[in-house]
């Protein structure tokens, strides 16, 4: 519900210490009728918050719909699914020594959730990669996916994503449900923890795979920055 504020302004001087209970009197009919008469100023708390929130950003961002040739030749659309399952779009590229040392968990997140509600594609935004190359990354990383070169960087940019390793949730409709890190490994570019100590791409997978909201739906991905 909107909430309306109201401003009102009113003086009214008086005429002596006779007059003081008729000035008294006359404000308040003064104030009552600047408030019937006064401009109304939207108070934008509510709908602030209300814009922050999860839910009201993905309704917000919606990817467009991209035919695209996988490694295999085959069409398809990364960014929507007829089947109603989500996509989970991986950028990398393979020369980044991050997306490198995410590859083991990458396989791992694929070979968790593939089989279930979710859709993954591998898209590699290296400039003028070769198909062979993607596939022979693929393959010596173990990475069992949709196969995709993106390196007129459509992709990334219709899902906001800037860096490689990133990824990106998308409903079968095209909303973004979640976009950017795989985990908090890396604080920094060269900066590893020794493990990860929160896990965000899993936790959007399995709320979205049990019907639920993502609850954090945007984070900020380290790795090696996408070409313009």
């Amino acid at each position: 519900m909107r909430r309306i504020s109201r401003i009102c302004h009113g003086s009214i001087r008086p005429c002596g210490r006779s007059a003081g209970i008729v000035s008294a009197v006359l404000t308040v009919f003064a104030v009552v009728a600047g408030c019937e008469n006064a401009p109304r100023v939207h108070d934008t708390t509510e709908e602030t918050t209300f814009s922050n929130n999860s839910d009201e950003r993905m309704r917000m961002e919606r990817a467009p719909d991209i035919e695209c040739v996988d490694a295999s030749g085959s069409q398809c659309h990364p960014l929507r699914n007829a089947d109603g399952r989500a996509n989970c779009v991986m950028f990398l590229m393979t020369d980044c020594p991050i997306c490198n040392t995410y590859a083991p968990e990458i396989a791992r997140i694929i070979d968790a959730y593939s089989r279930n509600t979710i859709h993954f594609s591998i898209v590699y935004v290296d400039d003028h990669i070769s198909t062979q190359k993607a596939r022979t990354h693929a393959k010596d990383h173990g990475l069992s996916a949709t196969i995709l070169l993106d390196d007129s960087h459509q992709l990334s940019k219709a899902v906001g994503a800037t860096v490689a390793p990133e990824v990106a949730v998308v409903s079968a409709d095209g909303d973004i449900l979640y976009r950017g890190r795989i985990d908090d490994l890396y604080v920094d570019y060269g900066k590893k923890r020794m493990t990860a100590s929160t896990h965000e791409l899993r936790d959007a997978l399995d709320a979205i795979g049990s019907g639920h909201t993502v609850s954090v739906a945007r984070t900020t991905a380290v790795g090696c920055y996408i070409p313009e």
